[in-house]
C-alpha cells in the first residue's frame, strides 16, 4: 500500500475568495499527486470530488508522456453544472478531461446526456451509511417512536421532555468559523421559546477539537444567560449520526450532506450558509438555481 501523498482534509475548502490562500499548497499537492500517479502507471484513476483539484490533476496527467496509453480517468461526483450559468463551457471542459463521470443524483443525468458526456448514476453514498437492513425506510415511523428516549439513555441526557436538536455546523474549518455565530444566535432564540433545549453536535474527525472548543464556549455563555441549555458533542460517523438524527425534534444545520440525511430521518430541518461576501456575490451573478440545501434542489429538480 501506497503511502498518502497528503490528507483529503487539506484540500477542504469551497468557494472563490476561499481558495485563494490555499492556492499555493493546492498546487504543490497537485504536482506531487501527479508524480505519484505516472511513477505507478495505474491503468485507472478514480478522481473523488474536489472537482478543482480533479481537474488540474486530470489536465496534467493528460499532458504526460506516456509509453503506451494513458490510465482511464474517472470522476466520482461530477461537477454541478446544473448550478451555474456556464453550463455548457464547464460541460466541455470536464468531457476534455474524464473519460467517464459517476453520478450521485438521477437529475444530474440530462444534463451531461446533452453533452455527450459518458456518464453513470450510481446513487449518493449518504443512503448506503444511512439506511440497512435493521435501519429501513419503510420502518421509519418505528425507528423514530423510542428514538429520543433511547438517545437520551446514551447520553446522559436528562428530563423526558427535553426537546433534543441536532446541529450541524458543517466539516470544513472556514465553515465553522462562519456558521458558529449564525447558529448560536439562532440556538439563542429557539432557547427563549423552548425550555430545556438540548444540542447535539456531530463532528467530522478533522474539525472534532475545534468543535469542542466551541461546546465548552457556548455552555460558558449560556450558563448565567440561558439556564438549562445543554450543548454535547459526540462523534459524526454515520452509525451515531443515524441515532442522533432519529431521536431529535429538528436540526439546524450547515448546507452540505447532513441535510440530506436529516430529510431521511423525516426531522424538520433549517438549512444555512454563509460564505465569503465575494463568493456570495459570485454565485448571485453566475448560479441558476434558488436554493443551497440538496434537499431543495432534489425536490424541486426541474432545472
Amino acid at each position: 500500500m501506497r503511502d498518502r501523498i497528503s490528507l483529503v482534509s487539506d484540500l477542504a475548502v469551497m468557494g472563490f475568495a476561499e481558495v485563494i490562500p490555499k492556492i499555493p499548497s493546492m498546487l504543490l499537492r497537485v504536482r506531487h499527486t501527479v508524480n505519484d500517479i505516472f511513477a505507478s502507471y495505474p491503468a485507472l484513476v478514480v478522481f473523488i470530488d474536489g472537482k478543482g483539484f480533479s481537474r488540474r490533476v486530470a489536465s496534467r496527467v493528460q499532458q504526460c508522456n506516456w509509453r503506451d496509453c494513458r490510465p482511464l480517468l474517472i470522476q466520482y461526483v461530477a461537477p454541478s453544472i446544473w448550478a451555474w450559468r456556464a453550463e455548457e463551457a464547464s460541460a466541455l471542459r470536464t468531457k476534455a478531461l474524464f473519460d467517464h463521470l459517476l453520478l450521485l443524483f438521477p437529475f444530474e443525468k440530462p444534463h451531461w446526456d446533452q453533452y455527450q458526456v459518458p456518464n453513470t448514476i450510481v446513487g449518493s453514498p449518504v443512503l448506503e451509511g444511512f439506511w440497512d437492513e435493521a435501519h429501513h425506510p419503510s420502518r421509519l415511523p418505528q425507528l423514530r417512536a423510542g428514538a429520543a428516549s433511547r438517545l437520551r439513555a446514551d447520553f446522559n441526557i436528562p428530563g423526558e421532555r427535553t426537546a433534543i436538536v441536532t446541529v450541524g455546523l458543517g466539516s470544513r474549518p472556514q465553515e465553522l468559523r462562519r456558521m458558529t455565530p449564525i447558529l448560536g444566535r439562532a440556538l439563542q432564540l429557539a432557547r427563549r421559546e423552548v425550555p430545556g433545549l438540548t444540542c447535539i453536535m456531530p463532528s467530522a474527525w478533522n474539525v472534532r477539537g475545534t468543535m469542542e472548543k466551541i461546546v465548552k464556549r457556548w455552555v460558558a455563555e449560556t450558563a448565567s444567560k440561558e439556564q438549562g441549555l445543554q450543548t454535547l458533542c459526540v462523534p459524526g460517523d454515520s452509525t451515531t449520526l443515524r441515532s442522533v438524527l432519529l431521536g431529535s425534534r429538528a436540526a439546524l444545520v450547515t448546507s452540505g450532506t447532513i441535510a440530506l440525511e436529516a430529510a431521511f430521518a423525516g426531522i424538520p430541518t433549517t438549512v444555512a450558509y454563509a460564505a465569503h461576501p465575494f463568493t456570495a456575490w459570485m454565485a448571485r451573478r453566475c448560479a441558476k438555481v434558488r436554493y443551497a440545501s440538496i434537499v431543495n434542489l432534489i425536490a424541486t429538480s426541474t432545472f
